[in-house]
């Protein structure tokens, strides 16, 4: 969300709910139990709920014309959470023997501006790692960045610079990076899921 419309009304925030057993109350994708559906029906899963609508990628306070105060900490969640799991013990990071990173849309993006940092916590060389981008936002028109406040352009910004990719303001193109990105990665296989809803969201 980039302003009191969006953010004020919910459209763009999405707030998962846990069940009494701590399970993620979605059961439909990459997170269904079923094995019709997903071929992770038996893994073990960390879901990070999309609730700061800011790619993942937030590191401020938001206070929308002194009406709507919204918290655009998606990067400062993803780092606190995953170095909580990994002081607590809670989740052995490197005893897995297959690894799966997703996301989807803006889950999909926030794990790319994220990737550089979390890639730090998989130390172990001989795992089998795998990442799936779920319609990224590869083919955005220039104007998309337009929506967004400065404040929350310049995390965007850094974590673009993170991961070492050129970002411009003037450019919703980012499918010509994506392969130099995996070239930074050569121990994940990389796989892109894109359908047509970034260029359609582009335009609307």
């Amino acid at each position: 969300c980039w302003d009191l419309f969006t953010c004020g009304t919910g459209i763009t925030l999405h707030r998962s709910k846990l069940n009494t057993q701590n399970k993620v109350s979605e059961k439909f994708g990459v997170l269904s139990s079923d094995p019709y559906e997903s071929p992770l029906h038996d893994w073990s899963i960390l879901y990070l709920p999309y609730c700061t609508g800011d790619l993942f990628a937030g590191n401020h306070i938001a206070n929308y014309m002194g009406i709507k105060k919204v918290f655009h900490m998606g990067k400062t969640n993803v780092r606190l959470s995953l170095n909580h799991l990994r002081k607590k013990k809670l989740i052995p990071f490197d005893k897995f023997d297959d690894l799966l990173l997703y996301g989807s849309s803006a889950g999909a993006i926030g794990l790319m501006l994220n990737f550089s940092w979390i890639d730090q916590h998989f130390t172990r060389a001989d795992q089998n790692r795998k990442v799936i981008l779920d319609g990224m936002g590869l083919h955005w028109n220039g104007s998309v960045w337009n929506r967004f406040s400065s404040k929350l352009l310049k995390d965007i910004k850094n974590g673009f610079n993170d991961l070492g990719v050129p970002f411009s303001t003037d450019d919703g193109l980012l499918a010509k990076y994506t392969i130099d990105v995996c070239k930074k990665f050569p121990n994940y296989d990389f796989g892109l899921m894109q359908g047509s809803m970034d260029i359609i969201m582009g335009v609307i």
